[in-house]
């Protein structure tokens, strides 16, 4: 009885490792990333002190770890931190352990967003179809980040490289954000 309660509860992806592959482009689902939100009281800002932080502005992304932890500045005083959760490390470990980022606050998320990649030959061309964004401009250049709305859901869209876009969304809606990308992934070629 325990056995079969177990399998019930076993966990699993809302995607199950979905691909789509065109002539102009993939997309993926990422898996087995741990997701933090991290926020920080302004009177305990990272910076406060003026000897810089290692949290980047709104609107891009740094590595702030030897084990390549993301963070992405999503507003003020706001970030969402991407790593691997593997060798028993957690995606709060730069900011408990690091002097200057004292008072920030964690929410995991790991079990609420999911993460896609968009990457190939029409990947820009796709995202023009998805996104209200000038994809072309500053705003979306590789290394930056941006939250905006596709196909009525708030997604944070994560420009990688010229070609390589990651969108992450809420679990819930994961189906319908999988479906807005592929749909446009698809009319691109």
């Amino acid at each position: 009885m325990a056995e079969a309660a177990a399998s019930a509860l076993a966990e699993t992806h809302p995607l199950d490792g979905r691909v789509v592959e065109t002539a102009r482009g993939r997309l993926e689902v990422i898996a087995g990333r741990a997701l933090v939100i991290a926020t920080c009281p302004r009177s305990a800002r990272p910076d406060a002190d003026g000897s810089g932080s290692p949290l980047p502005p709104i609107g891009h992304v740094a590595t702030i770890d030897e084990r390549g932890t993301e963070a992405l500045g999503l507003g003020a005083l706001r970030w969402l931190m991407i790593s691997d959760p593997t060798g028993g490390a957690t995606p709060d470990d730069p900011l408990t352990t690091n002097p200057q980022l004292e008072g920030v606050r964690v929410v995991d998320q790991s079990d609420g967003l999911v993460c896609l990649r968009l990457h190939g030959e029409g990947a820009v061309d796709a995202m023009r179809r998805l996104c209200r964004i000038d994809v072309d401009g500053e705003a979306l250049a590789p290394g930056r980040c941006v939250t905006t709305v596709i196909d009525h859901l708030t997604i944070t869209i994560v420009r990688d490289a010229d070609d390589t876009f990651r969108l992450i969304g809420p679990r819930s809606t994961a189906d319908d954000l999988f479906h807005a990308a592929e749909t446009a992934l698809r009319n691109v070629g």
